[in-house]
């Protein structure tokens, strides 16, 4: 009985261990826009590292899950993934007028919006089952996020921050008389949108009560669930601050032009605890067996 259980957490562990270290590394990915690359540093900004580069023509929007590294490429048209440490480069989605300007990868499906087709698009994961949500008959979409119940994105035309069902039914106004860019960023939360135009700004999830946390410019945005991060390209700098925009730190400093942004944060405590686990029944294990 002993061995079974022993063997148990021996799979487990061993099981624990290749699903972690298969996975995204915690830390910040980023485009460059100029040397048409996507890089890579810890959370601290050290360690900073290209993991493509090459087949890129202006990558605008970035965004990680637990097990690859998507971008959106303006000028190729182009949706694509690599694995964590830059291989195996696929293909998802490609239309040569395609120009996505917004990217959010969820559990099931891949959502951008088509600057030029004024429409919001979703995909599955391997980039099949390509489905128009909403199409626009004016204005300017950009930036995306999708909830647990609705998509999010800005209007750079009309400037202001739409809201949809997931089905892309039920479009409305969500906040407006707002600063909205071409190049702006959109991060909805249970509680909150965050989005970037003249700096980082904040509404209600119902669109009240607009605050203004960080008047720094901002391309690329990323919100955790401690901190905001977002990329200046006029700066050449990758930073953070705290929710409320208190505490800006610079992580990435000398940089070409970053664009994009995504935070892998580090994996929840349960994996770790797991991990530890199977590693301890692996040593008691191993103890049994000397004597």
């Amino acid at each position: 009985m002993r061995c079974t259980i022993l063997s148990a957490a021996v799979c487990v562990s061993l099981l624990s261990a290749t699903t972690l270290f298969a996975q995204t590394m915690p830390g910040l990915y980023w485009t460059d826009t100029v040397f048409d690359k996507i890089q890579y540093a810890n959370l601290d900004g050290s360690n900073v590292t290209d993991l493509v580069t090459t087949g890129l023509q202006h990558p605008h929007r970035v965004d990680v899950t637990a097990d690859y590294v998507y971008w959106a490429d303006y000028h190729t048209g182009k949706i694509q993934r690599a694995n964590p440490d830059g291989t195996g480069i696929t293909d998802l989605v490609h239309h040569p007028t395609l120009y996505p300007r917004g990217l959010d990868v969820t559990d099931n499906f891949i959502y951008w919006v088509s600057d030029p087709h004024r429409k919001i698009q979703r995909s599955n994961l391997d980039g099949s089952g390509v489905m128009d949500l909403v199409t626009f008959g004016y204005g300017g979409p950009t930036g995306i996020s999708v909830t647990d119940n609705h998509i999010y994105w800005a209007n750079y035309t009309s400037d202001d921050i739409w809201r949809c069902d997931l089905d892309g039914a039920n479009s409305i106004v969500v906040s407006d008389w707002l600063q909205i860019y071409a190049s702006t960023h959109v991060v909805a939360t249970d509680d909150y949108i965050y989005y970037s135009g003249g700096g980082i700004w904040r509404v209600d999830a119902d669109g009240s009560n607009k605050v203004r946390l960080v008047a720094a410019y901002a391309e690329g945005l990323a919100v955790t669930d401690s901190h905001l991060y977002w990329a200046d390209p006029l700066a050449s700098k990758i930073m953070m601050a705290n929710l409320d925009g208190t505490g800006i730190t610079d992580l990435v400093t000398g940089l070409d032009s970053a664009r994009g942004l995504a935070v892998a944060p580090i994996p929840e405590p349960s994996s770790l605890i797991l991990l530890c686990l199977g590693a301890f029944a692996l040593l008691g294990f191993s103890r049994s067996r000397r004597r």
